[in-house]
């Protein structure tokens, strides 16, 4: 088992941001996308699994163990949320906000592994030549890729992340999205990540959650999302769906 979701709610005053959320089950080592358009209410959404509001709820479960009776530490070891702006003013380095996530909720005391496992995650995205550049100095893509790489550095079972591309060139793009979805697999973890790109959705995502107006309006193995109506009702679009030369899933978008 692995994310359970029963009737979430939260309202901002008299506005009612998230209705009546419920999802029976979102399995672990596979990559879930969820794409609504804007206002739909995908930030709250993370927010509220992250305990970062106090959203109502009758029931959520990660792994078969119940949010309500975690302690905030518990939680936050259980569940890393990356938000969609990433900035800081500290006068840390690279190596070193990447470390402090390592380090997170554990003994601060630094190892041989922790410096090697910051190493490699620093590897793995690309951003080793930036280990002591002071994190003021980095381009917003840059960031991005820093706090990524944050996101990566804890052993959370639970990872929901805000649109993680949206400052990255096409190439960094792919290349993140594939080390996400390598890195899901290879844990076996449960990994949400909020888009507005279609493209890297059909590409990478295994499953779809699909939001709007605050509601779970659909959820499903991502090619019969794509294929059904639903995408095109919630963004208002047509949509077409095929297949390129190397197999990956390909989706061409038009206005109605």
């Amino acid at each position: 088992m692995s994310l359970i979701i029963k009737n979430l709610n939260f309202s901002y005053s008299d506005k009612h941001v998230l209705k009546n959320i419920s999802l029976s089950h979102l399995p672990k080592g596979q990559l879930t996308v969820l794409l609504g358009p804007n206002a739909a209410g995908k930030s709250t959404f993370f927010r509220s699994l992250a305990g970062l509001i106090e959203a109502d709820y009758e029931h959520i479960s990660i792994n078969d163990k119940k949010l309500n009776e975690l302690s905030a530490a518990e939680r936050s070891q259980r569940v890393c949320y990356m938000p969609q702006i990433f900035s800081t003013h500290a006068m840390l380095t690279v190596f070193e906000v990447v470390l402090l996530a390592q380090k997170e909720l554990t003994s601060w005391s630094v190892s041989g592994d922790d410096i090697e496992a910051v190493e490699s995650l620093l590897k793995q995205f690309e951003i080793d030549h930036l280990a002591q550049r002071y994190i003021s100095e980095l381009s917003g893509g840059q960031q991005q890729l820093v706090s990524i790489c944050q996101a990566m550095a804890r052993s959370a079972e639970l990872f929901l992340l805000d649109e993680p591309t949206s400052a990255l060139d096409l190439r960094h793009q792919l290349k993140v999205m594939q080390r996400l979805k390598d890195e899901t697999q290879q844990r076996n973890v449960t990994t949400i990540i909020a888009l507005h790109d279609l493209g890297l959705a059909a590409r990478f995502a295994d499953n779809l959650l699909l939001m709007k107006d605050g509601k779970l309006v659909g959820h499903g193995e991502t090619e019969a999302m794509f294929a059904s109506p639903l995408i095109e009702d919630i963004y208002g679009i047509e949509i077409e769906l095929f297949r390129n030369a190397k197999g990956s899933l390909v989706v061409a978008s038009e206005l109605k």
